[in-house]
């Protein structure tokens, strides 16, 4: 079964991904992640860039977290991208990064 796709988070993720003033920042946690699966900075942008949002976590302080899911261009893993993003401050949090094609992580 295909995964579900949140078209309007989908369409505001991109919109901040191609603003010039874009802050992103690396979580530590997700750092650690990337350097655990071998997935560059590039390669989060990238995802983030093309990749479809599939998941919508609401936080109890209203805050939304979102999972984008895509391909490395690389090598064609699957791979989820779990980010807060702050269209008032156009800033963009990257909370973890999951290779979906890793065994644990399935």
């Amino acid at each position: 079964m295909a995964a579900p796709q949140f078209q309007n988070e989908g369409t505001r993720l991109r919109k901040l991904m191609r603003e010039r003033i874009l802050k992103m920042r690396f979580r530590f946690h997700a750092k650690g992640r990337m350097k655990e699966y071998n997935i560059s900075m590039p390669d989060v942008v990238t995802v983030l860039k093309r990749g479809a949002v599939i998941d919508v976590e609401c936080e109890a302080n209203g805050d939304e977290k979102w999972t984008a899911q895509g391909r490395l261009a690389s090598d064609g893993r699957i791979v989820h991208i779990v980010v807060k993003a702050d269209e008032n401050e156009i800033s963009i949090a990257v909370v973890t990064v999951i290779d979906k094609t890793n065994k644990k992580h399935r």
